[in-house]
């Protein structure tokens, strides 16, 4: 018996599909693009991310020390940097590895080498480069040195010759954040209409059956 009603759900199930193939096709299409596209969006946002996320990471700023401080002053300021928890990173090069760093980058310019020969000793100071979770909380980080005490160490400090990079990721990326939510808030509220608008043409088509099946007892 059981059988017997699988098989007439079936049969009814076919019959019904098939008077409505025009219909059944449209909704299975447009269901079918409405997920696609908010896969499709869901993917370009996570590459956008990815890659804003990449930025970021290449994305750091170099203290740069006097020659005259010393290896503890410098321990010292790092100290101090390490105490704010926006830095995610901080790495210190010595004098002698900022020299190295010089010449190489300089290897294929034979004037600024042979300049750098007539200098007595090394000209350059220490430096510390440091990283930040997120582009706008540099701007902490060089207020913070900017004391009089910190100002006789530093010479310079690299943030100035980034501000504008850091300032137009930060756009682009809450410019990107806004736009995925806006899309993916349209997306869903498209495939709820989608959704809502077959079932009302689907009872629509079929209230004579409807109808029917009320006459003979079945419930809302």
């Amino acid at each position: 018996m059981a059988i017997f009603s699988l098989l007439r759900v079936v049969k009814f199930a076919a019959q019904n599909i098939w008077r409505n193939f025009g219909l059944s096709f449209m909704t299975v299409v447009m269901l079918t693009v409405t997920l696609i596209s908010v896969n499709v969006l869901i993917a370009m946002s996570a590459m956008t991310k990815q890659a804003i996320t990449t930025l970021k990471d290449k994305i750091d700023i170099s203290i740069y020390f006097s020659p005259e401080a010393t290896d503890n002053q410098v321990q010292e300021v790092r100290e101090f940097l390490g105490k704010f928890p926006e830095i995610k990173d901080m790495q210190v090069k010595t004098r002698d590895q900022v020299l190295a760093e010089f010449k190489e980058q300089h290897k294929n310019n034979p004037d600024v080498l042979a300049s750098l020969a007539e200098l007595e000793g090394n000209p350059l100071g220490s430096k510390i480069i440091v990283k930040t979770f997120e582009p706008d909380q540099y701007t902490s980080i060089t207020s913070a040195l900017d004391t009089p005490e910190l100002k006789k160490l530093i010479e310079n400090i690299s943030y100035d010759s980034h501000r504008e990079v850091i300032t137009k990721l930060q756009r682009i990326t809450k410019y990107v954040e806004r736009t995925m939510l806006g899309v993916t808030a349209l997306s869903i509220m498209i495939a709820f209409l989608i959704i809502f608008n077959t079932i009302r043409v689907t009872i629509y088509t079929q209230r004579e059956e409807i109808s029917i099946k009320k006459l003979v007892g079945a419930s809302n």
